[in-house]
């Protein structure tokens, strides 16, 4: 997915404190399977939080994404995977 682009795992790592490039990555990775599992509202909602902005261009699209919050995720995935309480 685009989450788990290079681009995106670098500017999340970037973003954050005290997590490896390579929690990032495997942090994005267990966005899939949670996104199944999502309402199509709530699925809306987060590419609402994550996409700034969308330039259509001839060449294609050109994503920008917020990248504020990744580290939240990454942390919060991170979590998830390990076992550990996520609070809301």
């Amino acid at each position: 997915t685009m989450l788990r682009s290079p681009e995106m795992v670098v500017k999340t790592w970037q973003a954050s404190e005290g997590i490896s490039e390579r929690d990032v990555t495997d942090a994005l990775r267990r966005l899939d399977p949670i996104w199944e599992e999502l309402f199509p509202v709530e699925q809306q909602r987060l590419v609402q939080l994550l996409i700034a902005r969308l330039d259509v261009e001839k060449g294609g699209v050109k994503v920008h994404l917020r990248t504020e919050g990744l580290d939240t995720l990454a942390r919060e995935l991170g979590d998830i995977g390990s076992g550990k309480e996520v609070m809301a």
